[in-house]
């Protein structure tokens, strides 16, 4: 993006980013989080990005979780203060980890709250410096101070 903030790979980026819900049904994530075999992956013909699986977060051995989930995760582990959230976007995540199972009261707790003045600031300032080939809308839930 420095060197080169006019380059056409940037202005097409957001037509290949994948959903979440496409993340998940892709055959070799659910392999690695165990719910399919190597065996079952290889019977499916590739390429593998345009054909769907039926599959969920949850494997056993592993979870594919969302964005927004690990950002909060990001910010549980933050012994620093480093990772800021934004205190609307804190409340879905909040609410999502609570309900995860994984995740203790005193992990959510680590959560906090952040001034909305501090996040605002440095969102403009990522926003204006850093990001401008993100798609709009564009809804920055959280970074790294």
């Amino acid at each position: 993006r420095m060197t080169n903030p006019d380059s056409e790979y940037l202005a097409q980026i957001d037509k290949h980013i994948r959903t979440y819900e496409q993340v998940v049904s892709y055959a070799p994530n659910q392999t690695y989080i165990g719910n399919m075999t190597p065996e079952e992956l290889g019977k499916i013909e590739s390429p593998w990005h345009d054909k769907k699986t039926e599959g969920t977060r949850q494997g056993k051995m592993g979870e594919i979780m969302p964005q927004d989930e690990f950002i909060g995760m990001l910010k549980m582990a933050d012994a620093f203060g480093l990772v800021k959230i934004d205190k609307d976007f804190m409340g879905g995540v909040k609410e999502k980890l609570t309900s995860h199972g994984l995740f203790t009261e005193e992990d959510i707790k680590k959560l906090g709250e952040v001034a909305k003045e501090e996040f605002s600031k440095a969102n403009m300032r990522i926003k204006n410096e850093w990001i401008r080939h993100l798609p709009d809308p564009f809804h920055m839930g959280g970074c790294f101070n």
